[in-house]
């Protein structure tokens, strides 16, 4: 099955999403009111703290200026957290809270566990249900995805919640994937996309207030992958060219462990990644061993050239163009990168995630290649 997705940048900033947030607060009860004058207060003593930093004018000044500014922010989102305590049945405790986290991420948890209490059900939801299950992944963020799920009365908010929880779900699977608990995370993600397809179909995904495509696809997307690309599943077929146009196919590698990695020159982790790359590859060389690229990337030659400087000790298929995305991402549902799988000589994925090459991930290579020595 083809992606239909085209990948997010996810590193959006929390504060970002935030702060769209909290501009689409309405209303005009007693409480907000003052949530304003305690707002421009802030709004005015922030400004004079980074006049402070900017005037500093020595390295200790500056770190002790900083210093106060921290604490100073604590004390703010403190201040606001109490505040939505006070006024737990206000609207207006939903921007108070959000905006304790654009304040200070040290309040993140509590403001996540008053939200999940008190305002599930606030129409703002629907727009914090996608950012909470791609960039918040912690117990108080699955509690309120949970609870906009179950309470809040709008499709929309309970379509981008179930969505979430599928995400939640799939990046604690791809934090390890061999660990004790990870076909569990695996099903509950399958289970949240599943749901998303038979129910949230039509609803529309909402990137920060701004709406995206239907769930249909994405739903898709991610059950193609949960039911094909993950560990125990048999890797699909890959054919096609390498860097110099020479054919090149997966099946060639059967009887080996494979390292199969993702990359484009423009993907800084990868770039990052290379040292260690081609450490592995020194480190296996005799024995039954291939690492392997996937390159998504804009220009061929511009490539090759890279791959010189880098001295890239291993072959990768061109999968890239105009838009870096090629059929062999697009075939295995690539969205963002690195990506890295880990396959073993029978041909069956053992290993998928984001994290690229860990202690663990070589440890597991090393582990795989001693199967293959047991069998002789």
């Amino acid at each position: 099955m083809k992606s239909m997705l085209r990948p997010f940048t996810y590193g959006t900033s929390i504060a970002l999403v935030l702060a769209v947030l909290i501009a689409s607060g309405q209303g005009t009860s007693p409480a907000e009111q003052d949530y304003k004058r305690l707002l421009s207060d802030w709004d005015g003593r922030l400004s004079k703290l980074n006049d402070s930093v900017d005037k500093a004018d020595s390295k200790e000044a500056k770190e002790a200026a900083n210093k106060v500014v921290r604490a100073e922010r604590q004390n703010y989102a403190n201040a606001l957290i109490q505040f939505a305590h006070n006024h737990p049945n206000d609207t207006v405790s939903v921007d108070v809270l959000l905006q304790s986290v654009k304040v200070d991420r040290s309040v993140e948890d509590r403001a996540l566990a008053a939200l999940a209490k008190n305002h599930a059900k606030d129409p703002k939801m629907a727009k914090l249900g996608f950012y909470l299950g791609v960039t918040v992944h912690s117990a108080p963020a699955e509690k309120l995805l949970r609870e906009i799920l179950a309470q809040n009365p709008d499709r929309d908010a309970q379509g981008n919640a179930c969505y979430g929880l599928g995400r939640f779900y799939f990046k604690k699977y791809l934090d390890d994937t061999t660990a004790k608990d990870a076909g569990r995370y695996a099903q509950e993600a399958e289970a949240f996309f599943q749901r998303e397809a038979d129910k949230y179909a039509d609803v529309v995904l909402n990137h920060a207030g701004e709406k995206r495509f239907p769930f249909s696809v994405v739903a898709e997307s991610r059950l193609y992958e949960l039911r094909h690309l993950i560990a125990g599943k048999i890797a699909p077929e890959i054919a096609g060219e390498d860097l110099d146009g020479k054919a090149l196919k997966l099946s060639d590698y059967r009887g080996k462990v494979v390292v199969l990695n993702f990359w484009g020159t423009w993907c800084g982790p990868c770039m990052a990644m290379v040292p260690k790359d081609n450490e592995m590859v020194k480190r296996f060389q005799d024995r039954p061993f291939a690492f392997l690229g996937i390159c998504n990337d804009y220009d061929r030659e511009k490539v090759k050239k890279s791959v010189v400087a880098k001295g890239i000790n291993w072959l990768s298929w061109w999968d890239g163009g105009k838009d870096h995305i090629g059929p062999i991402a697009e075939a295995w549902h690539i969205a963002s990168w690195p990506r890295l799988f880990i396959i073993d000589h029978r041909g069956v994925i053992r290993y998928t995630g984001d994290e690229g090459l860990t202690d663990r991930t070589a440890a597991l290579v090393d582990d795989l290649l001693k199967e293959i020595a047991a069998t002789r």
